[in-house]
């Protein structure tokens, strides 16, 4: 089972009768946290696949359009997030991005996923990764775990991935916030995309059919129903005050006499 590390999330699934609920990284060992003990002895061991994909997608996807904002803009990423239920994050070492270098790095990367390239693993010594075109210098000595996807990016990185990018589908980046002096880019790949744009579509169906119009139509109306509120607004306010004025002499009207004074209650 994949242990949370490197931006991405642990696996789960099941050993035996036990679920397993989270793993980790202990003094070198990877501990799996179930939820109940197991009595020592050999269990068949299934991790949930569809979890497992969508990291896959995901962290594929991410390595994607990192390297694609370094190559239509010559910005580089940070760091990043990833997860399978949750829009997935990298954080750029600018603090703000054009709308246009946003969908020109979006269209890069889901031409390279289009493309359908190889993303390979392999593992390569220091002296030969001084010699690959990485992004990334690696964290690790020894041994380095390096993730190619075919003469576009390669990094070193011990996630799991797609064995291709055609298997992340799609990429759709969903918004950016700053953060500190960075700027973080939330985005979408694979399964989740078409969560995304599933629950997106049902709310501007139903929106239309509120509104009894097409899709296409939607901005119309709301703009001129706007319009139109705005304009209800204004009567409205101009009538409160000539009602609350005529409250007022109702209530005058309405004033008991006590000594040398008029008294209204309300």
């Amino acid at each position: 089972f994949y242990p949370t590390s490197g931006g991405q999330e642990h696996d789960t699934g099941s050993i035996g009768e036990a679920c397993v609920l989270d793993v980790y990284k202990e003094n070198g060992d990877i501990v799996h946290v179930t939820d109940k003990a197991l009595a020592p002895g050999d269990y068949p061991a299934r991790i949930d696949r569809e979890r497992r994909i969508r990291a896959m997608q995901h962290h594929t996807a991410q390595h994607v359009l990192s390297a694609s904002f370094l190559e239509v803009a010559d910005i580089d990423s940070l760091s990043a997030n990833i997860n399978g239920d949750n829009p997935s994050t990298i954080d750029l070492e600018v603090g703000e991005v054009a709308p246009e270098i946003l969908r020109r790095a979006e269209a890069f990367a889901n031409n390279i996923f289009f493309e359908n390239r190889d993303v390979k693993s392999y593992h390569v010594t220091q002296d030969e990764i001084a010699r690959l075109p990485v992004r990334k210098p690696p964290k690790v000595s020894g041994l380095i775990r390096v993730v190619e996807v075919d003469g576009f990016d390669y990094t070193p990185c011990g996630g799991t991935h797609c064995p291709n990018t055609g298997m992340v589908g799609l990429l759709k980046i969903v918004k950016t916030e700053r953060v500190n002096q960075k700027l973080r880019v939330h985005f979408v790949a694979g399964y989740q995309a078409l969560d995304y744009f599933n629950a997106y579509q049902d709310v501007v169906q139903q929106a239309a059919a509120l509104l009894e119009t097409g899709l296409d139509g939607i901005p119309a109306v709301l703009e001129r129903k706007l319009d139109q509120l705005k304009v209800a607004q204004t009567e409205l306010e101009t009538l409160r005050s000539r009602l609350l004025a005529a409250e007022a002499d109702q209530l005058a009207a309405s004033a008991q006499t006590v000594g040398s004074l008029s008294l209204v209650t309300a």
